[in-house]
This record gives C-alpha cells, sequence and structure tokens, in this order.
C-alpha cells in the first residue's frame, strides 16, 4: 500500500507501506434450537426409547472448523447431547431417571431443569442457556391393590333411563 500526502509545497511525500490482513478464529454460532422447550413427563417405553427435547445447530465460519456439543450447569447430568446437537433426557434402563411431574428430579425439585449446550470448535466455544420444563401429562390410574385385570382407560359406563 503505498500513502501518498500533498500539500501546497514541495517535494511531493510517499511512503509505502505493507499491509497484512490477518484471519482469525471466530467461535460457533447458535443457528437453531429453542431456549425454553417443554417437554412432557416421559412414560418409559424399552421399545421405542425417544426422550428428545429439541436439536441444536451451530456453524463455524473457520475453514476446517468442526462443531461438537457438550452440556453443562447443576441440571445437565440428567440429559445427553449427540454430535449432530440432539439434546436428550438420559435413557437409562428404568423409568426410575426419567422426568415426571410428579416427582421432579431436576436440582431445583420444580420440574425446570436448567442446562447450558455449548458448541465449540476446539478453541472457542459459545454457551446457550437453555431451561427445559417438564409439563405434565394425564395419566391413565394404576391399580396399586386388588384385580389387576382392570383398565380405567375403558371402563364402560350406562346411563340409567331418562338421563
Amino acid at each position: 500500500m503505498t500513502v501518498k500526502v500533498t500539500d501546497n509545497g514541495t517535494p511531493e511525500m510517499s511512503d509505502t507501506q505493507l499491509l497484512t490482513v490477518t484471519n482469525v478464529n471466530e467461535a460457533p454460532v447458535f443457528t437453531e434450537g429453542d431456549d425454553a422447550p417443554s417437554r412432557s413427563e416421559v412414560e418409559y417405553d424399552a421399545s421405542n426409547p425417544d426422550y428428545s427435547v429439541d436439536t441444536y445447530t451451530a456453524t463455524d465460519e473457520d475453514d476446517g472448523d468442526t462443531v461438537s456439543y457438550t452440556l453443562g450447569s447443576t441440571d445437565s447430568g440428567d440429559f445427553e447431547i449427540t454430535s449432530a446437537g440432539v439434546l436428550s433426557f438420559k435413557q437409562v434402563p428404568s423409568s426410575d431417571h426419567l422426568p415426571d411431574y410428579e416427582d421432579p428430579m431436576d436440582d431445583g425439585l420444580n420440574n425446570i431443569y436448567n442446562i447450558v449446550v455449548r458448541a465449540g470448535d476446539g478453541d472457542l466455544t459459545t454457551d446457550k442457556t437453555v431451561t427445559v420444563t417438564v409439563t405434565n401429562l394425564d395419566e391413565t390410574p394404576e391399580i396399586t391393590d386388588g384385580d389387576d385385570a382392570v383398565d380405567f382407560a375403558e371402563i364402560e359406563y350406562d346411563l340409567p333411563d331418562g338421563d
């Protein structure tokens, strides 16, 4: 780059300088994913274990950088996140660890799970604070004593004549 400075005098002055533009590493940026997803309490189903909450996507404009995901904060132990950014309740082989509105397991015992989804490129990270709320699910009552053959979801009732 040449800088030339002139005024009404002489001689004319100029100086050549080398200008170097250096690329800097930018942190990943979240492009998808809800800050406050809501999930109904989960019924354990070994044949279809889908306990996903939401999918988080981050991009990194730096060539060659790959984005990976991790979790943080007090309630993060109840969740897992895949390399594709799918956030789910941890899948354990029992119903004792799944979210249950009547028996909250989050840190505040209020069915509100506070977690941080972190996207990183190996050098820099970006955090997204996420609040997952577990909502109530209208469940079929369970019989705890007596005839196991009764299903409350299908009780027939006939109204008396005239009603």
